[in-house]
């Protein structure tokens, strides 16, 4: 394993316990949430989300525990829902967030012409048809269903196929809208490549400004 890389996953290590410090941010119940050192530690909750779980719960836990060589009997899946819920949702933001900023950090990457090359677009996902979710995320439907529905902001490295920035937003804001202020946050090194949409309506309200 190279160097850099070694580097690079030690960050990634260290990150759950640095959010430890503040735990008003991340976990639900402050002063209470992963105070003491159970089976399910923060540390090993986050990798196991890592692997993105692509058996069943059970598969997976008894495989994770297995692989711990700590001869630890494996928690059930409710032990494991349960700690997934002390989590609140910023911690997986500025996780992912974080391991962007360590991939360009200790990891050499391409360029093209001194600039990092993404490419932006938008995309929308359904969500769970939970009450209360499609009032407040927004709706999707055709003909046949109306299900609740949310988009995403993607930003993509081409040249090194990394995913460098993802905004979440609801369909209440318009692509565009969200996009535009997405420009404010980019790093002034980086070329990003829109699809026609994204360039034609800032340009055509822009125009609309000078004419009015």
């Amino acid at each position: 394993m190279s160097f850099p890389f070694c580097k690079y996953l030690d960050a990634l290590r260290q990150f759950p316990f640095s959010v430890c410090e503040q735990p008003q941010y991340y976990f639900r119940r402050p002063g209470r949430d992963f105070t003491r050192h159970r089976s399910l530690w923060l540390d090993r909750l986050v990798w196991l989300g890592a692997g993105l779980l692509k058996k069943t719960l059970s598969v997976e836990l008894d495989q994770f525990f297995a692989a711990l060589g700590t001869g630890e009997v494996s928690v059930s899946k409710s032990a494991l829902c349960q700690a997934r819920q002390k989590l609140l949702p910023r911690f997986y933001q500025d996780f992912f967030f974080f391991s962007v900023g360590a991939y360009y950090q200790y990891l050499p990457f391409r360029r093209w012409r001194g600039f990092r090359v993404w490419a932006t677009d938008g995309t929308g996902f359904r969500l769970p048809d939970a009450p209360g979710l499609g009032d407040v995320f927004g709706w999707h439907g055709n003909q046949y269903d109306l299900v609740p529905s949310a988009r995403l902001l993607l930003s993509f490295d081409v040249l090194n196929e990394v995913a460098a920035t993802a905004r979440f937003h609801t369909r209440h804001t318009s692509e565009s809208v969200v996009a535009q202020r997405h420009i404010e946050r980019l790093p002034k090194e980086v070329l990003t490549v829109y699809d026609r949409g994204y360039a034609s309506y800032p340009s055509c309200t822009c125009c609309t400004a000078r004419t009015a």
